[in-house]
């Protein structure tokens, strides 16, 4: 559950120079919203899926009859107590249609959202018309943001995480009808989509620099056995570093995408990447598979990407010295002659002095209808 909040404060971390104190202001000054007990809001944080459907339902004002809402099927998920405190706006999202959940019947709570993802749901939440289908699921939802004039000029790409400041800013201009604020197009949002990614999390790193020593190592022992080379693929560096981002969230790396999943559950990984609109070719029963580890890194030099580079080499020591076990899953995965590609991300968490390091190896991707980048 989030930190306790409290209402109708000055919050130390919105100016008046912040472009979305006014948002910030009304949904406070209505209940909809507050900051935290150090008398901050905290604009820049990230938001997930049930902190944003609760201030939604708050603000549509949609009174919550939890025993009536939670005895229809299609508003139960498997991850959602009903004793949580998102239960029951949860619950009336997914009665009213604004939320639909995923197909093993979860709703994911703790997952992030970004703004493709949250447009859909805005979309459904305040009766816009999205436009007619596109070959990018989200197209029409951004469509119809951008007609309602409620993209922030502080939103880039379609990709990038929703912060508690930009869904301030969304819900404020939705509900009040605000057309006269600044505000991004559609066409020129969609153009950026590729520009949200970035790799500037980890502090004093040239995280392409440690991509490539990494990719090095791997096929440079590939070289021995008389395998080709993979070949970098910035669509799997974007999902590993998307995983990695996950382990540090959660103070622990796996392979675990749901809760009753097994360890390693291949439907529920794959799931994973068709929501990140990644599908691969079969060959000979192959199509990807993950490697994922963890280690002690620190740095406070000016220029970390040594030190980074040191750290996660006793990661591939340890995969390189599985050869000549019983259990070797992560020296096959270097070694399988069925993958061509190969992708890289770390998460750094620095409270714990520890980062996270995920793999995806996989074959050509047969559909992808939403490039990350050209």
């Amino acid at each position: 559950m989030p930190a306790t909040l409290f209402a109708a404060e000055t919050f130390g971390d919105v100016a008046d120079t912040n472009i979305h104190q006014e948002a910030i202001t009304y949904l406070v000054n209505h209940n909809i919203i507050s900051g935290y007990k150090d008398h901050t809001f905290r604009p820049d944080h990230t938001v997930n899926r049930a902190e944003f459907v609760k201030v939604l339902v708050t603000l549509l004002d949609d009174p919550v009859d939890t025993r009536v809402c939670l005895r229809k099927p299609t508003a139960r998920f498997s991850d959602v107590p009903r004793n949580n405190w998102f239960a029951s706006s949860v619950c009336m999202a997914a009665k009213d249609g604004f939320i639909s959940g995923y197909d093993d019947h979860t709703f994911r709570p703790a997952q992030t959202l970004n703004i493709a993802e949250a447009s859909k749901i805005l979309s459904a939440a305040f009766k816009l018309s999205p436009s007619t289908q596109d070959k990018i699921w989200y197209r029409p939802y951004i469509n119809a943001l951008s007609d309602a004039h409620a993209i922030p000029i502080d939103v880039e790409a379609t990709g990038q995480s929703l912060t508690r400041g930009v869904m301030a800013e969304m819900l404020w201009r939705l509900k009040e009808h605000i057309q006269d604020h600044p505000a991004v197009d559609a066409d020129a949002l969609m153009a950026a989509k590729c520009n949200w990614f970035t790799d500037d999390q980890i502090s004093h790193v040239d995280i392409q620099e440690v991509r490539r020593v990494w990719l090095g190592w791997i096929n440079d022992a590939r070289k021995t056995e008389g395998l080709p080379a993979y070949v970098p693929n910035k669509e799997l560096n974007r999902t590993a570093t998307l995983w990695s981002l996950h382990a540090k969230e959660n103070g622990g790396i796996s392979h675990k995408r749901t809760a009753k999943a097994a360890y390693y559950d291949y439907k529920a990984i794959l799931k994973w990447f068709e929501n990140y609109h990644i599908d691969f070719a079969n060959y000979h029963s192959k199509t990807f598979t993950e490697n994922v580890g963890w280690g002690v890194y620190q740095c406070k030099k000016d220029d970390c990407t040594s030190e980074l580079e040191k750290a996660i080499r006793t990661t591939f020591d340890f995969y390189m010295g599985e050869k000549n076990k019983t259990s070797r899953a992560h020296y096959n995965s270097i070694m399988n002659d069925a993958f061509t590609m190969e992708g890289m991300g770390i998460a750094v968490d620095a409270s714990s002095g520890k980062y996270y390091i995920t793999t995806h190896y996989g074959t050509k991707i047969t559909s992808n209808p939403d490039p990350i980048c050209p």
